[in-house]
């Protein structure tokens, strides 16, 4: 890190820049407890993000969000090779095993408040975000409610060391390597264009439906 920019800089936007150098696409959100703003507004970005699905943004870009909102969130813009499989609720891994997906070990992974979320790299043209591609059919209050969404093309994911609507920190269980993540598994691709049809009877104790 530039002495300069850790002297200048949050925590916050010492990471922003940090991820930008990476080659991700990092963006300013709310902060939580935002005076006028909804705790679920700590996932929605403060500026007009949409060009940043085409273009990175510059350093002097972060250096003037995070100047200007010292503790904003931080997202990364998906799609363009970089794939986030958000796996949210206790049994969302087993809702993909059942379908015989099985993430990498070593991709990396960001704890959220309510589950994780694994980074890939997709080489497949045109896959889109996509909600509840899988999910075990339980009402959003109930502790066993699983589901698994995927942040791609035209989407953005939350990263550490933005803080949770729920007030829990987003942190690295794998952190991020020097290269490229893994590649995502060829059967989720396969998932994510056609979803599934109804799982086996002895799939899991628990409901899993279509998505919609």
């Amino acid at each position: 890190m530039n002495p300069r920019d850790s002297a200048v800089l949050t925590e916050h936007g010492q990471a922003a820049l940090d991820y930008l150098r990476r080659g991700l696409r990092p963006i300013p959100c709310h902060a939580p407890g935002e005076r006028g703003r909804k705790p679920e507004d700590a996932k929605k970005p403060r500026i007009t993000w949409k060009s940043y699905q085409t273009i990175a943004p510059t350093e002097e870009e972060i250096r003037g969000w995070w100047t200007q909102w010292p503790e904003a969130n931080i997202a990364v813009v998906t799609g363009n090779g970089l794939l986030v499989v958000d796996l949210d609720g206790p049994h969302a891994r087993a809702l993909l095993a059942s379908r015989g997906i099985t993430l990498p070990v070593d991709a990396p992974t960001v704890r959220t408040g309510k589950g994780e979320q694994v980074h890939l790299r997709c080489a497949e043209p045109g896959i889109k975000n996509a909600v509840r591609i899988i999910h075990n059919g339980l009402p959003p209050g109930d502790p066993n409610a699983s589901a698994v969404d995927v942040r791609a093309a035209g989407g953005y994911a939350m990263v550490p060391p933005s803080v949770h609507p729920s007030g829990r920190r987003y942190e690295w269980v794998v952190p991020l390597g020097g290269g490229p993540p893994p590649l995502a598994p060829p059967e989720l691709l396969r998932m994510i264009v056609t979803p599934p049809g109804p799982p086996p009877a002895s799939a899991a104790p628990w409901r899993t439906q279509r998505r919609g």
